[in-house]
């Protein structure tokens, strides 16, 4: 977006130059680079981008207002900084659970209250990079997956199932050495679902306690989500 914001407003042969001499001169980073060739400091440049970027977006918002659509309102962050936020989900009238990571605090799971406009951490965690998690349906427990840490590397590897349980507070381990992400709770009690990698795919299973069988696969494709239907 930037450097289509950059062409259009100092042309492609500024563009260009700018390429070239990062090429041959990487040593001194990019905003130098077009603070070289513009004059322009990397500071003036970001402000610059930023205030024509919120105009353009506020001149679409506006015009979807004019023909009776209401569009979305990008919720306050407030002085969390970094914002990485993944998968909200409703859990009350007024409350969302998001997984969140930020610069200036913890990841895990946080709560945004719509009422209060505030964000709280409900559950230091790290998780799986897919953000596949799922809330029990009495709004209980929620199951998610992460890296195991190891003593001697950073383990990207073997991920496994873990389940928060919301009144004690209590992370249990589902399944160890499984390879499993994105889990669903399912209308059973005895048995999850998740996705189990499978060579350079992921295939859909069904967790038990002592056994995981495999529901569907789609090789060569790759399934990357799995819903339970509502009322079967």
């Amino acid at each position: 977006m930037f450097t289509n914001w950059f062409v259009e407003n100092y042309g492609l042969d500024y563009t260009k130059n700018s390429v070239y001499r990062q090429a041959h001169f990487p040593f001194i980073g990019y905003p130098a680079i077009l603070w070289i060739e513009t004059g322009d400091s990397p500071w003036k440049l970001y402000r610059n981008f930023s205030a024509d970027m919120r105009a353009r977006e506020q001149n679409r918002l506006d015009s979807l207002r004019q023909i009776g659509i209401s569009p979305f309102e990008v919720v306050d962050i407030g002085s969390l900084n970094g914002s990485d936020v993944h998968q909200p989900k409703w859990i009350s009238d007024n409350e969302v659970l998001y997984y969140g990571r930020y610069y200036n605090n913890r990841s895990g799971f946080w709560i945004y209250n719509t009422d209060t406009d505030s964000h709280s951490l409900f559950h230091e965690t790290s998780m799986h990079e897919s953000f596949g998690f799922d809330i029990s349906s009495d709004l209980s427990s929620l199951i998610y997956a992460r890296y195991s840490p190891h003593q001697y590397h950073e383990n990207r590897y073997t991920a496994d199932v873990h389940e928060f349980n919301f009144e004690t507070g209590k992370t249990t381990r589902l399944s160890t050495k499984n390879r499993l992400h994105s889990p669903v709770y399912t209308h059973e009690d005895d048995y999850f679902y998740a996705l189990q990698t499978d060579y350079d795919t992921h295939k859909w299973v069904a967790v038990y306690a002592d056994s995981i069988v495999e529901k569907s696969a789609l090789r060569p494709d790759n399934i990357v989500q799995v819903a339970v239907n509502p009322s079967q």
